[in-house]
Formats: C-alpha cells, structure tokens, sequence
C-alpha cells in the first residue's frame, strides 16, 4: 500500500526530525514522510532503537551494522540497505565490505567473525533460529551477551525492514549523497 508521503509535518517535533534527517543525510528520510509523520509516537520508538543500537550495546559497532545490512540483505529492504550503507560511510567504516553479503563465505574482505555474524542473520531471518552449525561458530567468536545483542540488531532491523516493506518504501539514495559529500 503507497500513501503519499508528507512534505510539510505537523508539530514542532517532526519539522525538528525532518530538518536533522536533510542535514545528515541529504534528504527527509521516506519513512519519516510516509510512516512517522502520521504517527510521532512511532518516531519516538524509531529515535529509542537507534540510541540502544549506538550507546547501549557492547557489541562492536562495525558487526551491529553489518548485522543490520545482512538483515536487510535477507529481508529485501532496500531502503535499509542504502541508509545501513550510508551509516557506514559516516562512521568511517569501509562500505565495500557490504557487497560481499550475498557471498560472505567465499569474501576474503570479511573476517572469520564477521562471516558469522552474516551467517546469524541469514540464518535468523529465514528460519528465525540459527542451525547447530552456526551456534557451534557463534561460540567460538562471541561472548552470550554479544549474542543476544546480534538477535536483538536482528530483531529490530527486522522490526523496521517489516515496517517499510508494506508501505513500498524503497532506496532514498541516500548512500550516494553521503558519498558525494564526504
């Protein structure tokens, strides 16, 4: 279902939301036009996730992103594959090692631990478990707790993936501003 998105929000709040997403990004997020303008409380759980996946985890934040793109990867979402992109140019991280997702095994640009962190979230998204062999390699690389964060990235990026997808929400480019700017 497409609704129209919203150029012109409502309350001080979104305008405020609509202005920090054209200045860090280059453009008002689809998603804040099409879904959070019509809903602010929604923006508010947006705003929540987004602050535990940056502050809260101790998960290193290179694996929380490619936890995020392979999920999106998995999931079908555009949209979130180009903004996961566009994270990992602003973070400094390199954005090629993203193209390898479709073939993680065989990349020699991925290491041992981030091939299993893809290997979680492709197993966890088609089969919302992960099979015997990956938990037997999810050990030897992560602590429980760096587990349970990846289920957690897993869970919420599906969580927005489910979110956009209805509503056709695609790609805003938003990868390729970044890099034009940077």
């Amino acid at each position: 279902m497409k609704l129209k998105p919203v150029d012109h929000p409502r309350g001080l709040w979104m305008r405020l939301a609509f202005w920090w997403s054209k200045k860090t990004y280059g453009a008002v997020l689809t998603p804040m036009r099409v879904v959070y303008a019509r809903n602010t409380a929604l923006m508010g759980l947006a705003v929540k996730i987004n602050s535990v996946r940056t502050k809260k985890l101790r998960l290193d934040s290179g694996l929380s992103l490619l936890a995020q793109a392979a999920t999106s990867y998995y999931n079908g979402c555009g949209f979130c594959q180009d903004l996961t992109a566009a994270q990992v140019i602003l973070k400094d991280m390199d954005p090629d090692r993203l193209q390898d997702i479709s073939d993680f095994e065989t990349s020699s640009r991925l290491s041992r631990k981030e091939q299993c962190v893809i290997r979680i979230a492709r197993d966890v998204t088609a089969k919302r478990r992960m099979t015997e062999e990956t938990e037997l390699l999810a050990e030897d690389f992560f602590s429980e707790r760096e587990v349970v964060e990846i289920m957690w990235v897993i869970a919420s990026e599906t969580y927005f993936n489910t979110l956009n997808m209805p509503f056709e929400i695609e790609s805003d480019g938003v990868f390729g501003l970044i890099s034009k700017r940077l």
